[in-house]
């Protein structure tokens, strides 16, 4: 009888899920220390960079940006010059290309 457990070495369905389970849970308890650690290293990071600034910026908007404005600019120009199909149908009285 000793002979037959010794020679029948496969773990069952069960053992295998139990086995994998285990590890898995190893792994995260692993882990957990680690993240804590960052997250602790973070957050002081945070309150040292807020604290030393008084001041608060404002968003940025790319549109107030010198070359930026003068490409929008040129951009609504050519818009104006050149209105699309569809703009120009809004008002067929200031329009003389079309006729009624």
């Amino acid at each position: 009888m000793k002979a037959s457990l010794v020679l029948n070495r496969a773990l069952t369905r069960r053992g295998r899920r139990a086995l994998g389970l285990a590890g898995a849970t190893v792994l995260c308890l692993a882990l957990v220390p680690a993240a804590g650690q960052a997250v602790a290293a973070e957050s002081k990071g945070r309150q040292a960079a807020n604290s030393g600034s008084g001041e608060e910026l404002g968003n940025y908007d790319s549109r107030r940006d010198g070359a930026n404005r003068k490409v929008l600019a040129a951009r609504s120009a050519a818009l104006a010059a050149r209105p699309s199909t569809r703009v120009r149908n809004l008002f067929p009285a200031a329009n003389p290309l079309i006729t009624k």
